[in-house]
């Protein structure tokens, strides 16, 4: 058994062994040969998103200025809290189980009752953001422009029903369709918001762009090009019983992610409303400039092993293979480790080089150390991944609870101590701390529910 004690003990030599004895198999088999395939389609459609991305950022940073760049982000950053708390822990549920329906023949009944829900829950979340924008927004003594409500509305809908049927995508091992769509639509975004700002240079006109791309690319390949199911067989149960066993799985796996995703929220989005609150946003707006050009190539690549074998350790832990599941979880560790030191020497080196190229002037003081300490923590949140889906392949997304708070409290309180003594580089250092406290809690729990699995005589 490949658990997280074996993994931390063992010198580093034997996980990356691990990781040569997966490629050997990748190269052997049948099975193997698809996760290349498909890995190389996806490794090539998030190199597409990353540049794009990297290009916008540039493009951004000339057209906006840092408050306006700042406060679109603030924004956003709110809807993200409310989609990953009320729409997440229904898309999570679709990953983890719609493999199993599949295989029973009742992919569309599932995928129906999964829309039914994510459905529901956008219109609520709408309702709430429309509320609480103007809540805030009479507490201040300033009304929000409605322009900006009406896109975050839209934009939330939107991104709700494109989350829907590409997790379908992923679910399936539809890589291919999967990758196109990514890197279609991350162009798109990019050129739309462009485009957006250089004739409304606004808050609302980035939002305008931001949606504008998203809802083209979701027409496309989420409706025109959109694959449909596999041969249905009939249901054996009536629909109420299908529906009463379909809502007690969704709750026992789903409903954990919502304080995770609050915690998550907080962990990886906190620091910019705190570094708001005590400087302003400007500062966010060349915070979260820096942050962009940083991560994107750890999250490139963190992307790409994520589609490719979270499916694969499911699919294993479905089979009850104990052998492959620890055979995918050390690979995915040794290659993520090796990856990551690449980048963050690659940042250290040329990172001057880097913002220069890629950052308008006015966003350039300070970025190197912003830049290198968002780096490291996102080579830190890379590793979480794999612990994370460890613990989810076995149904065990409550357990990730308590790392996620640990991360988002060492967030918050070094945000609130970091930022009025070293302002933007504090935010960043405050942010790789969190990952590192989520990293170190992450393996305990994983240990404890590993050995607690091996003592029950479970598979794993």
């Amino acid at each position: 058994m490949g658990d997280v004690r074996t993994c931390m003990s063992l010198p580093l030599a034997a996980v990356f062994e691990a990781g040569k004895l997966l490629l050997h198999r990748v190269f052997r088999s049948s099975e193997g040969t698809r996760i290349l395939k498909d890995g190389l389609w996806v490794l090539a459609s998030s190199f597409i998103v990353a540049a794009a991305g990297l290009v916008s950022i540039r493009v951004f940073t000339e057209l906006a200025p840092k408050d306006i760049f700042g406060e679109a982000n603030l924004f956003l950053g709110v809807l993200a809290l409310g989609a990953s708390t009320f729409i997440s822990p229904i898309t999570s549920a679709q990953l983890r189980f719609h493999g199993e329906y599949d295989l029973g023949g009742r992919s569309l009944w599932f995928t129906h009752e999964i829309s039914r829900l994510t459905l529901a829950a956008s219109l609520l979340l709408g309702v709430l953001l429309v509320m609480g924008i103007m809540s805030w927004g009479m507490f201040r003594g300033r009304l929000v422009e409605t322009s900006i409500v009406f896109f975050l509305v839209i934009l939330l809908l939107v991104n709700a029903q494109r989350n829907l049927r590409i997790s379908r995508l992923n679910a399936e091992r539809r890589q291919v369709q999967y990758a196109v769509w990514s890197a279609a639509e991350a162009v798109l975004i990019a050129a739309c918001t462009a485009l957006a700002l250089w004739s409304w240079t606004s808050v609302g006109g980035f939002l305008l762009g931001q949606v504008s791309g998203m809802a083209i690319a979701l027409g496309i390949f989420g409706w025109l090009l959109y694959p449909g199911h596999r041969e249905q067989k009939i249901a054996e149960t009536s629909a109420v019983e299908d529906r009463k066993l379909f809502m007690r799985k969704l709750l026992a796996y789903g409903l954990p992610f919502i304080p995770m995703s609050m915690m998550t929220w907080a962990s990886n989005l906190g620091d910019r409303y705190i570094l708001a609150g005590m400087v302003d946003s400007a500062a966010v707006g060349q915070y979260v400039a820096v942050f962009a050009i940083a991560s994107r190539p750890v999250l490139m690549i963190a992307s790409v092993l994520n589609d490719n074998l979270r499916p694969v350790m499911f699919d294993a832990v479905n089979a009850s293979s104990t052998a492959k599941t620890s055979l995918v979880f050390r690979g995915w560790i040794a290659v993520t480790l090796v990856v990551g030191s690449g980048i963050l020497l690659g940042y250290w080196i040329a990172g001057d080089w880097i913002i220069q190229l890629l950052l308008a002037s006015e966003y350039r003081q300070g970025a190197f150390s912003i830049m290198m300490w968002v780096v490291f923590g996102y080579v830190v949140y890379s590793l979480i991944l794999v612990f994370e889906n460890r613990l989810l392949a076995l149904e065990q997304s409550r357990r990730l609870i308590l790392p996620q708070f640990a991360g988002a409290v060492v967030n918050v309180l070094l945000s609130i101590i970091l930022i009025p003594k070293t302002g933007i580089v504090g935010a960043a250092q405050a942010n790789a701390a969190s990952f590192c406290a989520q990293l170190g809690v992450t393996a305990l729990v994983l240990v404890i529910v590993l050995n607690k699995h091996k003592s029950q005589s479970q598979p794993i």
